[in-house]
């Protein structure tokens, strides 16, 4: 009896660890879109400027002025990338952000149209993000299109 209780409080918390281990690493996805894959093949820190900049001559070269709205967004969705989620409802506009008292959580409201976010695992404990934000102009079609990444990590 006190062996099976000693191994439950031993086996247990490994099980547990493991389970949740198996868990982050099937409900993650781990590797960048294949149209980034070369920029990110090396795991060493690169200059952000050069870094985005590099994202968004791959997107202009995908993506030409004058590319339909739509092959954009299928062709991003086809590598993974999502939607920005609408701000939550109680979001705080830009011009009421200096009335906000200071060390208050809120959610400064933000633009979620005109753009999608691709997100992968790096290490378990970093998660990378790179955006696309697009313009039209008044025939609908690509006007502008830019990316940029980051990196956040526990």
């Amino acid at each position: 009896m006190v062996v099976w209780a000693l191994a439950t409080c031993v086996v247990t918390p490994v099980a547990v660890l493991c389970s949740l281990l198996s868990w982050i690493y099937i409900t993650n996805n781990w590797h960048p879109p294949e149209m980034f894959s070369q920029l990110f093949a090396s795991r060493n820190p690169v200059d952000q400027v050069a870094q985005d900049s590099a994202i968004t001559q791959i997107l202009q070269t995908s993506f030409p002025l004058g590319t339909a709205v739509s092959d954009l967004k299928s062709s991003l969705s086809k590598e993974g990338f999502q939607d920005i989620p609408p701000p939550p409802s109680d979001c705080v506009p830009p011009e009421k952000e200096a009335e906000v008292p200071p060390l208050t959580v809120h959610t400064p409201c933000y633009d979620g149209g005109n753009q999608m976010e691709y997100q992968w695992m790096i290490g378990g404990i970093c998660r990378a993000h790179i955006y696309v934000k697009w313009m039209t102009g008044e025939t609908g079609k690509l006007s502008r299109v830019r990316g940029y990444g980051s990196t956040a990590c526990l």
